[in-house]
């Protein structure tokens, strides 16, 4: 994912799926831990969706612009100061 964000600024449908299955499994994980009230259901329900419809709007990245990543790149982080 980042390094489709990095090179192209969008993400593919994969990366977007891995995404919004990640957002749902800590919304199921958070109904478990807080309990379901109201309160919490409507909170929830108002980020989440707020959360899948930005997710819905990030530009996308065709799947033949995947093949020009290759896997010899390497991101590389700038070293710590000394």
């Amino acid at each position: 994912m980042i390094r489709e964000w990095s090179h192209h600024h969008g993400l593919s449908l994969a990366s977007k799926t891995k995404l919004f299955v990640l957002t749902m499994g800590v919304v199921g994980l958070s109904f478990l831990l807080v309990g379901i009230t109201p309160v919490v259901l409507t909170v929830t329900f108002v980020l989440t969706t707020a959360g899948v419809v930005s997710l819905v709007r990030l530009p996308g990245v065709e799947e033949d612009n995947q093949l020009s990543l290759g896997s010899s790149q390497v991101l590389a982080l700038p070293s710590p100061a000394v």
